[in-house]
Order: C-alpha cells, then sequence, then structure tokens
C-alpha cells in the first residue's frame, strides 16, 4: 500500500486511483494554504514556459488541473482559452469557482488505459506536479499525448525526483525511459528540457516541451 503523507499532516492511501480521489477530496479545502506553505512555484514556472510557445488562440487542456493553481498564471499570461481535467471532483470544483476554464471534466485517469478524453483534439495539453508517487506516471503517458491534435504541443513539469526510478520511495517508474521511447517512436519531438529552481519546497523542477507528431 502507498501511503502518502503531505504538508499539514495530509495522510491517505493512494494504492489505486479510486483511493487516490478519495485522499485528493479531502484534502482539496486546504490544497491550496498547504501549497502557499511550501511554496510550490511549478504553477507559475509552467505559465511562464507556455507562454514562449503558446497563442491567446490556442484550445489548451490542463490535465491533473486540481484546485486550478495554474489558471491565473496562464491567464496572466493571455493564454485563457482553457478547459481543465481531473479525477477529483472536491478539487475540480474549487478549481471551477476561479471561473477561469471554459469546460472543464472529472474523470479519472487509470495506468495504462484510454480516458474519455477527446483525442487529437487540442492545440496544447499541459501538465504540472501530478508526476509523483501518489499520481500520475510514465503508464500515463500515451494517454495525456493523445488529446494533442498533430503539431501541437505537449508541456510536462515535475520535480526532478520522480524522472527515474525511486526504490527508495517505492516509486518503480521510469519516466525519462517512457519518453525517450515516445521519441524514437516518433511520437514526439523534444522542443526544450528546462531545470528550474524552487519548483516546490525548496527543490528543483524540469519541464519539458514536446511538438506531437
Amino acid at each position: 500500500m502507498v501511503k502518502y503523507t503531505g504538508s499539514a499532516g495530509i495522510n491517505f492511501d493512494a494504492s489505486t486511483p479510486e483511493l487516490a480521489e478519495k485522499g485528493f477530496d479531502g484534502w482539496a479545502k486546504t490544497y491550496e494554504a498547504d501549497s502557499d506553505l511550501h511554496h510550490y512555484n511549478g504553477p507559475k514556472q509552467l505559465a511562464d514556459i507556455a507562454k514562449k510557445y503558446l497563442k491567446p488562440t490556442d484550445l489548451i487542456l490542463v490535465t491533473c488541473v486540481g484546485t486550478g493553481l495554474e489558471l491565473p498564471h496562464l491567464h496572466a499570461a493571455g493564454l485563457t482559452n482553457l478547459h481543465g481535467q481531473d479525477g477529483s471532483k472536491e478539487m475540480l470544483s474549487v478549481a471551477n469557482s476561479k471561473g477561469l476554464l471554459k469546460e472543464s471534466f472529472h474523470e479519472l485517469l487509470f495506468p495504462g488505459k484510454t480516458s474519455n478524453l477527446k483525442s487529437h483534439f487540442y492545440d496544447a495539453t499541459v501538465n504540472v506536479g501530478s508526476i509523483n508517487r501518489r499520481g500520475l506516471d510514465a503508464r500515463y503517458m500515451d494517454d495525456l499525448v493523445r488529446t494533442v491534435a498533430p503539431g501541437g504541443v505537449f508541456i510536462i513539469g515535475l520535480r526532478d525526483t520522480w524522472l527515474e526510478p525511486r526504490p527508495d520511495l517505492d516509486y518503480p517508474y521510469d519516466l525519462t525511459a517512457k519518453m525517450n521511447e515516445m521519441e524514437s517512436n516518433g511520437k514526439l519531438q523534444l522542443i526544450e528540457r528546462t531545470v528550474t529552481q524552487e519548483f516546490y519546497d525548496g527543490m528543483d523542477g524540469v519541464f519539458f516541451v514536446y511538438r506531437v507528431q
């Protein structure tokens, strides 16, 4: 069983997507305060990178949008044509309360399975902070990339902790190998790889920007 112990004593079983959803539902009311406490700068960093590659008219899917921490930053960058997906109904309710999403989808994602999100539809799909021991991992990448139209952009940002397997953290997934495989198979073309400081709680983050083939 994977236990997640977060800031402010948050503790829940994240061993299945359904249990993770329940845990995030219970965290929704304090998630943003906890993120501030731990200096979570990933959402702002995502917007800073996205504005270099995306246009105001682009239709953008924010996957695992959570409470929508990235939404004000994307709007400030001129990127306002936003749809959002999250597996937690309570988290998504907070995101919707900001009034910055044109559409939202409550759907739980499952590893290695195809979701109901539209295929080859978006000019860009972005994701920040959801790759971790209690969230997504390499097994979800095909489904996320599937949502982007050919020629579109896929941006993902995460703590560098989660790039490769970490047996000491009960995390066996290799995101680096998966993304390299998708490049080799002609699904993705790497445009930019950037390491950012102070991504979360003083730790570095890494962002990847891909062109979807």
